[in-house]
Parts: structure tokens; C-alpha cells; sequence
């Protein structure tokens, strides 16, 4: 029997479920293939996600693309596929450039190897299947199907004759690829950690100091404040609560940066019991405050010669709002929420806070999170100790001390760096034993003369996280105080390797900022707060030691600090390794 990725309980906790049609050609491929053979269901593909890749040393590699269509709603014309309505027909891709899409992908990725492959024009094949026709059908609607080398199409009744084609090999006596070059294919379609993450639902039982957590996370009317460390659960906390409290209330989720509400999306789908998606809405405060202008037909605050106008006047506008439609008779209460939960709340202003709980009703169930060792927009944070009784909050802060997501040295490290360079920390990470990897972390501080030498690390960093260590690609992300800096990496990636980034450099790729978007990440500091990913490469080239904190705490097992700024280099002497990549010429 051939082994299947991910393993069948979580590919059935999948949150887009295979179709009947999918899950029935995986079924019959565990079953049916030999254990020469390993199956890729919907694996993550430098940008793409193919329906199944199978792979195996002796034989190949195979795309499988399938489809629960009726082809008599489909035509072809002059080789083009059309899909047919009550008001005519449109272009629909075909089912055969979308498996070839794929296979050229793959060719892509393992072009670097092409000497250490078998030269064979049958390394990469393809199989269309079509769940809801007999091979006859598929045969009769593709016409030039008995002409293909490297394709097969099949029918419901004809997954049988496709032996021959699976097992394909040119020569028994030797297989088509070697073994490094099968491990370098597994490294990009093996299921990402995080996704394996996103299947499984939330279980405090599971998690060191799991009843403190949980306790901050059930539903309760009224303020509340919590104060915890980098990987302490915060952002758990908030998810589980939101989740929660969907069930019968409305919520509002409120975040600073304009990515980190996708991780928390994220995280809320985890929950384990079923309520309403649609009583939460998720967004950024400057979002929610453009969004309430909106509604009340009320003008925004721009102003050509000053670009931060908008932002500096935002909360007089939306009061101002606020007031005159309650004047006028509008109805705004349905712009309320039984609950706002804020995360990062260190980010906020005070008058922010003030703003916000101005849109509370019923249960008034209001509730920050936040960090001050993370502070990094210099915000002034005596609003987190001034408010009291007269904002609604109610005995002391909440915390939570124990770094439940960090391994032990890395919050150990963190813990150090913050307390030798991040001044009125109010709380230290409290590493607990938590190891979520077999293998213990790498941490890795590599000291540049200059920004080439930094570059070329960045680069070498992460081929060494790929080809040494096998980590896959999508759970790297490499993050920067520069913007510039990082939009040069980008075109470098693309351009000399080839990769697609999922980058935050502009306005509309934080959009589509999505940890299951499957290519590495590359993002500012700022946009990836409150964010974490298995692998973490930091470049350090501004001096802001709260940035630096928070890249530090963003990785799950494996955290290599690329550093221009030699204040550091004394710190970064005591880690593990400090020796430089060796760069390829």
C-alpha cells in the first residue's frame, strides 16, 4: 500500500473538503498502489496547489488533476474548452493545461538537479480524471487523447487501465531519479507545519499550562486586560473566546497591522465547536473607522498636502459621526457589537480604545491583549497602566508568563535580549519545556561587514534551511526593517531562483498575506507581529531593539539572525553558532 501525506485524519479536517471525486481516486490510490509509491493530496507547490502529486523513485513522478464535471455542460473549439449557460458560453481553463501548468512547475523546481536525473521524457506524467464519466465519454469529448505520451485521461470505469501508465519506468534496472533529488521534491510537496497545525482543533489539555490559558478564554461580560509574553497564547486566548462568544453574540476583532486579523481567522477556525462565521467580523482600527464613515455617509478626513492627516484626525471624525448620526435618527446600534476583542493592543492609542468601546451594546464584553516588550511603534504606553475603573476595567491585569510556543533556548535568548536591550518590560518570557519538533532548534547569529555580505547570508540561509535541513518552503519566512531591502530579495528570489514570495511590501500583497498561501514568506517585522512560523531568518539592519525582540519571537523551532549593526555583535557572540554560510560563487 502506498503512503498518503497528509494522513487521513487530517486530510478529512481539511477546510476546503476534497470533492466526492477526489476523495475517491485517493482512496483507490492508497489502496491500490504499491509502497513504491508515495501520494501528495493537495500538496503545496512553490504557488500552486495541485489536486495530488505522486511520487516514486523507481517510476516517477505523476499529477493527477480531478474533476466532478459533466462534460455534456462543456465544448471544444479550435482547442479551446468552453463551458455552457443559459446566456452562452465562456472560456473555462482546460482540466490538461492545468495538469501541464503543474508539471511544468515541478520541472522548474528540479531543473538545478537535471544531471543527477535519468534522462527520460517520462519523468513527469499526468492523469485527468473525470468522476462523473465513463472513459469512453472522455475519450469521445478529447479526441486527440490516443496522440498524448505524457497524459492519460480516465473515466470512472477506466482507473484500471491506467497501470501501465503508473508504472512506467524506461529501464528496470535503474530508477529515474536519485535519492537527493526525491528528497528535494518532498521537501516542497511534504505538508507544511502550520498547515498540519490549522487541521487540528484547540485542546488546552495538550498545552503546557493549558487551565491558565483556557480560563482567560471563556466568555465573560465586561473589560478585562491581559498582559502576556511573546508565545504565551494571547492570540489563542482571543481566538477560542471569539469563537466562543459566536455561537449567540456579534464580534468584533481589532487589530493594528492589516495581516495579523488572517492569522487570527485562522486561528478561530480551529475552535472546537461549531458557530456562526458570520457574528465575526475582522479587521484593522483604521479599516473599522474608514468602514463606519462609510455607513454613516459621512466625509473623510483627506487632505491632499499632508498624507497623515487622515490618520491623525481619524477618532475626532468617527466620534464626530457617531454623534450626529444618533442625532438624526440613524439606526446605530446595528454597528454595535456584543464583544470587541483587541489583539496586540500595545499598538493602540489610548483615544483608540476610547473610540472602540463607544461601539459596544448588550453584554459590553470587552477585551486587550497585549505586549509592551513588542511595542514596536515607540508608542507611549501609559494608557495601559492609567486605565482603571473609569474605562470599565476592573481589578488587576491578567497575565500570562509561560512561553508555551517558544522552545526553551529561544526563550531563553529572547528573554535576554529584552531584558539587556527592551527598557519597562513589565513581564519575561517563563520558558516552559515545550517541544513541538523531534529535533532540537537551530539558532544561528551571523555577524555581515556589509550589505552584500548580508544579502548573499540572506540567500545562503535559506538554501540551507531547504537543502540541508529539508524544511518546507512555505514554513520559512524571512523578515526585514527594511521595505526596500525586502522588495530587492523578492525580485531575487523570483528572478534567480525561480520561487514564488508571498510578500508584504505592498498595500494590496498584505491582502493576500495568508500563512496557507503556498510559497515562502517574506515580510516586514511589523506586518508579521503576532504571527509564527517553524523557521524564522531576521535581518537586522535598523537599531530598534523592540523590532528585533519581536522577530526573535516569532519562530516555533528554528531562528537564524542575519546582523548589520554591530551594537549587537557582542550579544549574538553566546548562540549556539555564529559561523557565516559559505556562499557559492
Amino acid at each position: 500500500m502506498a503512503s498518503i501525506h497528509p494522513e487521513w485524519e487530517d486530510i478529512d479536517r481539511f477546510h476546503n473538503k476534497l470533492t466526492d471525486g477526489e476523495r475517491y481516486i485517493a482512496k483507490y490510490l492508497h489502496s491500490n498502489l504499491s509502497d513504491e509509491w508515495e501520494i501528495y493530496v493537495q500538496p503545496f507547490l512553490n504557488g500552486s496547489r495541485p489536486d495530488f502529486i505522486l511520487l516514486s523513485q523507481e517510476y516517477g513522478i505523476i499529477v493527477i488533476e480531478v474533476k466532478d464535471w459533466s462534460l455534456k455542460s462543456y465544448c471544444l473549439e479550435n482547442n479551446k474548452l468552453y463551458v455552457k449557460t443559459t446566456k452562452g458560453k465562456h472560456e473555462q481553463l482546460n482540466p490538461v493545461d492545468q495538469a501541464e501548468h503543474y508539471s511544468k512547475k515541478l520541472k522548474k523546481l528540479i531543473s538545478p538537479l537535471e544531471s543527477k536525473i535519468k534522462k527520460d521524457n517520462k519523468l513527469i506524467r499526468e492523469i485527468i480524471y473525470f468522476h462523473k464519466e465513463t472513459q469512453s465519454s472522455v475519450e469521445e469529448f478529447f479526441p486527440e487523447i490516443k496522440k498524448w505520451d505524457n497524459k492519460r485521461l480516465a473515466g470512472n470505469d477506466g482507473l484500471n487501465k491506467l497501470d501501465e501508465f503508473i508504472y512506467h519506468s524506461v529501464n528496470k534496472n535503474y530508477s529515474l531519479m536519485d535519492l537527493e533529488t526525491l528528497e528535494y521534491i518532498r521537501t516542497w510537496v511534504q505538508p507544511p507545519f502550520h498547515f498540519k497545525e490549522q487541521c487540528k482543533p484547540i485542546d488546552f489539555n495538550v498545552i503546557p499550562n493549558g487551565k491558565e490559558i483556557k480560563k482567560h478564554s471563556e466568555p465573560n461580560p465586561g473589560s478585562h486586560r491581559i498582559r502576556g509574553v511573546a508565545g504565551s497564547g494571547k492570540t489563542l486566548v482571543l481566538a477560542y473566546r471569539a469563537a466562543k462568544l459566536a455561537k449567540e453574540h456579534k464580534v468584533l476583532i481589532v487589530t493594528y497591522n492589516k495581516t495579523l486579523w488572517h492569522y487570527i481567522h485562522d486561528r478561530v477556525a480551529q475552535a472546537p465547536f461549531d458557530f456562526e462565521r458570520k457574528n465575526i467580523v475582522y479587521t484593522h482600527f483604521h479599516e473599522f473607522c474608514n468602514d463606519i464613515l462609510t455607513e454613516f455617509d459621512y466625509p473623510k478626513p483627506y487632505k491632499e498636502d499632508e498624507k497623515d492627516f487622515y490618520f491623525r484626525n481619524i477618532v475626532s471624525f468617527v466620534s464626530k459621526a457617531l454623534y450626529s448620526s444618533s442625532q438624526n435618527g440613524k439606526n446605530i446600534e446595528e454597528h454595535k457589537y456584543d464583544a470587541i476583542l483587541i489583539d496586540e493592543a500595545q499598538d493602540f492609542e489610548a483615544e483608540w480604545i476610547d473610540l472602540l468601546r463607544k461601539f459596544l451594546k448588550g453584554r459590553k464584553e470587552f477585551l486587550i491583549v497585549c505586549d509592551e516588550a513588542q511595542n514596536v511603534y515607540g508608542r507611549d504606553m501609559g494608557w495601559t497602566e492609567n486605565i482603571g475603573a473609569k474605562k470599565g476595567f476592573v481589578g488587576p491585569w491578567g497575565k500570562l508568563s509561560n512561553c508555551i510556543r517558544l522552545p526553551k533556548l529561544i526563550a531563553e535568548e529572547a528573554n535576554r535580549f529584552a531584558k539587556d536591550y527592551v527598557p519597562d518590560v513589565k513581564l519575561h518570557p517563563v520558558p516552559t519545556q515545550t517541544k513541538l519538533f523531534e529535533f532540537d532548534p537551530i539558532l544561528r547569529w551571523i555577524s555581515c561587514k556589509n550589505k552584500d555580505e548580508l544579502n548573499d547570508q540572506v540567500e545562503a540561509a535559506y538554501d540551507y534551511l531547504v537543502n540541508e535541513i529539508k524544511e518546507q518552503p512555505t514554513d520559512i519566512v524571512i523578515l526585514f526593517q527594511s521595505t526596500t531591502l525586502g522588495k530587492n530579495m523578492v525580485e531575487k528570489f523570483e528572478n534567480d531562483k525561480h520561487l514564488k514570495v508571498n510578500d508584504v511590501f505592498e498595500d494590496n500583497h498584505k491582502t493576500a498575506f495568508w500563512m496557507g498561501v503556498p510559497r515562502i514568506k517574506m515580510s516586514t517585522i511589523h506586518s508579521f507581529k503576532g504571527w509564527e512560523l517553524k523557521n524564522v531568518i531576521v535581518v537586522v539592519t535598523v537599531n530598534n531593539p523592540s523590532e528585533i525582540y519581536t522577530a526573535i519571537s516569532r519562530t516555533m523551532q528554528n531562528l537564524i539572525v542575519i546582523n548589520l549593526i554591530h551594537k549587537y555583535d557582542e550579544y549574538g557572540k553566546s548562540w549556539p553558532s555564529t559561523e557565516p554560510f559559505v556562499v557559492a560563487v
